[in-house]
């Protein structure tokens, strides 16, 4: 009790309650010219669309074009939920590196998930606020008759939704400084957004496009859906966690973890809708991700987290070395997934060879540019950076086949068709200069020269990250990395 007779918990802010992370960027957010202009202009193009569909419907000689304003009602909506807010949240980390305040952030003993979340629900509490703001709008629109509440608040529950997912991918991504890696996204994102999203809705199906696929969805859908959508925030907010955190935070197991859960998701929905694979491949998308960057850990984390189980007298279990961070574990995580998915092909009946192929060449693209620098610098830590540059040569090897493969040079192509990608391309091309199965067996012949190479290197170079463990000083601490290793 203080001197005015009220207790402590009363005389308490309602702020006080929160994460301070979530109350420093929701003010700021809120207070922001991005969020301010779009908000004053969502209303006020919204205000004019409605009173032009009022006086439109109401004149005698009305032609009142449904689909469009149906169109363009949801246009206007998605561009502040799947545009403008995951805008702002791709700057959200990026600021902080770039200001040098995560340091001081890190002296209120806060994690770096905390923050990261924090950045994230400051973003997911004014889609809110914009979802809010347009319920009148909508409402408006059911009285000029012609619209199916139903659709409507399912269309807004899946921009919602992905909304969501966007934010966390954005927010997540922020911790990447390379200008050419945010440039990259930011042209891949308007590419899909604007011509796949907004066309397909204003133009085409008005306002149902993408988001109505749904509309004639069975259980699984729906249930793949809400099951899907927060492990996918969960593994975005912990990409960005990882990046800024200091080594001793193992952020490999949570990624994984979640990976393995999203693939059994996959599988449990494949087998429920009897064969259908659109579970399985829209799992492998994330998969995917976590699959890069756990092959280009490097194992300085491995070696800390070592240290510490060994001072409480633990150890990593052979079974779930996997889960260890390190590319070593990446190495192990990626062929186990791989494996996963090959027994689902085998054993389905209706698998094609260009279906092996095709997910023997996305192993192969991951293992191979993995293999080449293990096996010429086992303790680089600029794996990424080699990572990207192979990719980029092998897709320029891609083109050259396709060209050649166009050209009186037919055979020459088939040189391409030993490395991953150019195969890839070839076989989507249909320009294979020989049939399937023999480049399936090539493809087998890569991945296992490959994984062979990167287990062999990988005991080498865990054994020496155990020895050096062995011979620091118990009791020294470990020396706080840079918060974001720069990436292409």
């Amino acid at each position: 009790m203080d001197s005015t007779g009220y207790s402590e918990e009363q005389t308490r802010d309602a702020s006080d309650w929160f994460s301070p992370i979530l109350v420093k960027e929701l003010r700021q957010g809120t207070r922001s010219r991005a969020f301010v202009w779009s908000f004053l202009a969502l209303h006020t193009v919204l205000l004019l669309l409605i009173i032009t569909a009022l006086l439109t419907a109401a004149s005698p000689h009305s032609n009142y074009d449904q689909v469009f304003v149906t169109g363009f009602f949801w246009t206007l909506i998605s561009i502040p939920l799947l545009l403008v807010l995951p805008g702002i949240g791709f700057g959200g980390l990026k600021k902080e590196l770039d200001a040098k305040t995560l340091e001081l952030i890190f002296l209120t003993r806060m994690t770096t998930l905390r923050i990261v979340f924090g950045k994230w629900a400051a973003l997911v509490i004014q889609g809110f606020l914009f979802v809010s703001a347009i319920l009148p709008y909508m409402i408006l629109r059911y009285f000029l008759g012609g619209v199916n509440l139903v659709d409507e608040l399912r269309i807004l529950l899946l921009l919602m939704l992905g909304s969501l997912c966007l934010t966390a991918a954005a927010v997540g991504l922020s911790s990447i400084t390379s200008k050419a890696f945010r440039l990259g996204i930011i042209i891949a994102v308007l590419f899909f957004l604007i011509q796949g999203l907004f066309t397909s809705m204003a133009i085409f199906y008005g306002a149902r496009g993408l988001f109505m696929t749904f509309g004639t969805a069975d259980g699984w859908s729906w249930l793949f859906l809400f099951f899907s959508v927060p492990l996918f925030i969960i593994l975005m907010l912990e990409f960005g966690a990882g990046r800024i955190a200091p080594p001793a935070e193992n952020h490999a197991l949570r990624k994984r973890l979640t990976g393995l859960v999203l693939l059994a998701g996959g599988i449990a929905v494949y087998f429920g809708t009897n064969g259908s694979w659109w579970a399985p491949v829209v799992v492998a998308i994330p998969l995917l991700i976590i699959c890069i960057e756990a092959v280009n850990e490097n194992l300085r984390s491995y070696g800390i987290l070592l240290r510490a189980r060994r001072a409480q007298g633990k150890r990593f279990a052979a079974p779930v070395r996997f889960l260890a961070p390190g590319w070593p574990g990446g190495v192990i995580f990626t062929a186990l997934v791989t494996a996963v998915y090959l027994a689902l092909l085998l054993t389905d009946s209706t698998t094609e060879p260009e279906h092996i192929l095709a997910l023997l060449t996305l192993s192969g693209a991951i293992l191979l540019p993995v293999a080449l620098i293990r096996l010429a610098a086992p303790d680089t830590e600029r794996g990424f950076v080699f990572f990207v540059l192979i990719q980029v040569i092998m897709l320029c090897a891609g083109i050259c086949a396709l060209v050649f493969a166009e050209t009186t040079y037919f055979a020459a192509s088939g040189f391409f068709e030993l490395l991953p990608i150019p195969l890839l391309m070839l076989m989507l091309g249909d320009h294979l200069s020989g049939s399937t199965n023999a480049s399936v067996n090539v493809m087998v012949f890569v991945n296992a020269i490959s994984l062979v190479a990167l287990l062999a290197t990988g005991m080498t170079a865990t054994r020496r990250t155990v020895a050096t463990t062995s011979s620091a000083h118990p009791g020294q601490a470990p020396q706080r990395q840079p918060l974001a290793p720069e990436t292409p």
